[in-house]
């Protein structure tokens, strides 16, 4: 049986000279930012308003006013102006408020403040707010590794709503390995269980945890005025700034 200690000898130094991918390779998801930094996103909406489709282009700014000792990350975001296109017909659209963000060291939401105005209340912008950064594991991960958040609800007093994170692997995107995690929820919006779905892929960069581009899809989102809302949105970053 000497030739079967042989083929076995084989395959184990096979398998032992087999690369590790990648992506199999458990990672420590940590994001790093400094006061002063400003992002710069594209973003390319698509909305289905009650069957009419209106595709909205505009980039966002994001200012952090503040990193704290505990690792609290400040920042202030507003929508720059754009340019909306219904019916085949082009408006400006000027800049949005601006919004005031507390981030803990994960990603996870701990402080909202939100200029009036909008087609948005300022509970459902929140909730948007709180699954719109991708949180990360205080754990080592691994390709497929889940974890998840819970969130008390602005929507619906005394209500609380998961969000949950998967770490997805390491994509190549533009010659550059990026992180890949999705990021889903599907918290309620009235007293009557209405729900908003959320569905997020993100691409970060190791070096720094930031975004690079981003794919989301939102699902019934309650307006003032427009009634629910289906929105696809691509976002792409633009030359990072330094102050």
């Amino acid at each position: 049986m000497d030739w079967i200690r042989v083929t076995l000898g084989i395959v184990a130094v096979a398998l032992l000279a087999t690369p590790v991918r990648a992506d199999d390779k458990p990672v420590t998801l940590s994001r790093t930012f400094n006061k002063g930094d400003v992002v710069r996103m594209s973003i390319e909406t698509t909305v289905d308003a009650n069957g009419s489709e209106v595709l909205v282009k505009l980039t966002s700014r994001a200012t952090v006013k503040a990193v704290k000792d505990a690792g609290q990350l400040v920042v202030e975001s507003q929508d720059e102006a754009g340019k909306v296109t219904v019916n085949g017909s082009d408006m400006d659209i000027p800049a949005g408020g601006i919004t005031t963000l507390t981030y803990d060291k994960t990603g996870k939401l701990v402080e909202f403040k939100a200029e009036e105005g909008g087609i948005l209340t300022p509970e459902v912008l929140r909730l948007l707010e709180t699954m719109r950064m991708p949180i990360l594991s205080d754990k080592q991960v691994k390709s497929g590794d889940s974890w998840q958040t819970e969130f008390d609800n602005p929507a619906v007093k005394g209500k609380k709503f998961t969000v949950k994170t998967t770490f997805a692997g390491v994509d190549k995107v533009d010659g550059a390995d990026l992180w890949r995690l999705k990021q889903e929820g599907a918290p309620d919006t009235d007293a009557n269980g209405a729900k908003m779905g959320y569905d997020g892929t993100y691409w970060l960069d190791p070096a720094t945890g930031q975004i690079v581009k981003a794919d989301v899809k939102i699902k019934d989102e309650p307006t003032i005025m427009y009634g629910t809302l289906t929105l696809t949105t691509k976002s792409t970053r633009i030359k990072p700034e330094t102050k």
